[in-house]
């Protein structure tokens, strides 16, 4: 066979990129048809997989998914990591700093479902392959379980501790509402009097309350009003027809929209506790 013959049998460009297209879509169909391509690969073949899963450094990615929020693919991550750990890659885990917080942490205290239990069972089926490596091959394996029980401990109590809590929100809750129920149409007659609010600012048991009243209303009219802008940029707006004026920095950490709601608020309150307050101005100033 001459060099022109052999050139003859040689694909051509189009023929390569079309054999490539059907080995793409080959490999697609096998990940779609088969959410466990990767655990079967692994259980199958393990002396072909897993040195192919450690030098390409797929233990990251792993852990990448395990981070995930869907329960399913964690799980299949779970399983990807209990067959590489089948092979003396326990002592690698083993040196991870607090890998048993971040694997315990995958696991449910209280599972609700039964995808929940599957990813518990799982993550406890790993720990006891790593306890019993470092309990049994590694110097001083023990303080590793001793400290795995600690934070298991620790992730329980913490767990019981925030369903007590709770519970006491809920009875809470529950409590006003049967309270509520109960009252009805109930109505305190001191809400019903006819008396005007200035009656009441004016008594003499409350001038102590109005005072410090006042007291609170000067300083914090003065922040705000740096919030909006300044006092001199707020009374030019009250005066200025289109409006346009300088408005100093905000400094304050406080949008001046908000600001303006609660500066409304506060200049209410100075409606009732000054002007509707028959005491003299010098006497709250002091």
């Amino acid at each position: 066979m001459n060099e022109d013959q052999q050139d003859d049998n040689r694909p051509t460009r189009q023929q390569i990129i079309e054999m490539r297209c059907y080995m793409l879509l080959y490999m697609k169909q096998l990940v779609i048809s088969s959410p466990d391509l990767v655990v079967s690969l692994m259980s199958a073949h393990p002396k072909t997989m897993l040195p192919a899963f450690d030098r390409g450094q797929r233990i990251r990615t792993v852990f990448k998914l395990l981070a995930s929020s869907k329960e399913v693919v964690c799980l299949q991550a779970l399983k990807s990591l209990g067959f590489f750990l089948q092979r003396s890659t326990n002592k690698i885990i083993l040196q991870i700093s607090v890998w048993q917080e971040y694997l315990l942490g995958l696991a449910y205290v209280y599972p609700s479902n039964d995808q929940q239990i599957a990813v518990t069972d799982r993550v406890f089926e790993l720990s006891k392959i790593l306890l019993h490596h470092a309990i049994k091959f590694e110097f001083g394996g023990w303080r590793v379980g001793i400290d795995t029980l600690s934070i298991l401990h620790g992730r329980v109590t913490k767990k019981n501790y925030y369903r007590k809590i709770n519970k006491m929100v809920e009875n809470m809750k529950d409590d006003d509402e049967n309270d509520q129920k109960n009252t009805g149409f109930y109505t305190d007659s001191k809400r019903e009097s006819t008396k005007p609010i200035a009656d009441f600012i004016n008594h003499s048991n409350h001038q102590i309350f109005c005072a410090n009243v006042v007291h609170i209303i000067s300083p914090m009219s003065e922040v705000l009003c740096n919030v909006c802008g300044g006092l001199l940029p707020l009374l030019a707006s009250a005066i200025s027809a289109s409006h346009e004026i300088e408005i100093l920095e905000n400094t304050e950490d406080l949008s001046p929209f908000n600001a303006i709601k609660i500066l409304e608020h506060v200049i209410s309150l100075a409606d009732l506790f000054i002007l509707a307050n028959s005491s003299n101005f010098f006497e709250l100033k002091q």
